[in-house]
């Protein structure tokens, strides 16, 4: 059975002889319509009118997005994993929301540091998966790649960059900046990473990249100065 929006309802297609060619059929009212199923959620909606093809409703639960059933909580998903993407709404700034994002990221750096090294990792190597699947989802529902507003890719470099270091200011103030530095120039093979490798994974990759080239730094500035404001003597 396919449904097609009508000034935001689900409304049944009643016809026989659909135009199989015409993908803009389910955006407009048919005199040939069936009865209104009633009003859709945001997210049924938004994916009704991207789609170039029907949308199959299989039963209560389920909907058919470009041939795959889709569940309604699976649509949820998808719409919360858009929202970590831009950091909740960080990556909307209108400038420079890389840099945004990366001093919104500070608190997160300051209350992981303060739970301990352990969920600090820990959190890292969720954010890791997270992160790429969340720039994977953006992009395929907005087109493109790598859109400015995705800034997830920002807060995981940003957290490895600042791994096992004091929380000083200064070593809060150095890592912003060398973090920064390095994800806008992109040098040596940070820039290759990131021309080469597309969707999600590319996204992320080069914030990565960027974020370990940081933390060797700031490892020696630690372990070979008083820059940070501390310093741990080695051997």
């Amino acid at each position: 059975m396919s449904y097609f929006l009508s000034e935001g309802n689900l409304v049944r297609d009643g016809s026989k002889n659909k135009e199989k060619n015409n993908p803009a059929d389910h955006h407009c009212n048919s005199p040939k319509s069936g009865p209104s199923m009633g009003k859709v959620s945001p997210e049924v909606e938004s994916l009704i009118l991207m789609s170039p093809i029907r949308i199959t409703r299989h039963d209560a639960n389920h909907f058919a997005l470009h041939g795959k059933k889709v569940r309604r909580t699976s649509l949820s998903m998808r719409n919360f994993l858009k929202k970590v993407a831009t950091f909740f709404g960080v990556g909307l700034s209108p400038k420079a929301p890389g840099t945004v994002a990366t001093v919104a990221t500070i608190p997160l750096v300051v209350l992981l540091s303060w739970a301990g090294p352990l969920v600090y990792m820990a959190a890292i190597v969720v954010l890791l998966p997270v992160g790429i699947l969340a720039a994977e989802i953006y992009e395929q529902d907005k087109g493109g790649h790598d859109h400015s507003e995705i800034v997830i890719d920002e807060v995981v470099g940003f957290l490895i960059t600042m791994v096992w270091l004091p929380m000083t200011w200064q070593a809060i103030l150095i890592g912003f900046v060398l973090f920064r530095l390095l994800d806008i120039t992109k040098p040596l093979f940070i820039g290759y990473l990131d021309k080469k490798i597309q969707g999600g994974l590319g996204v992320m990759i080069d914030d990565i990249a960027a974020g370990i080239v940081a933390s060797l730094i700031m490892q020696v500035l630690y372990t070979r100065t008083n820059w940070l404001g501390s310093q741990i003597l080695v051997p």
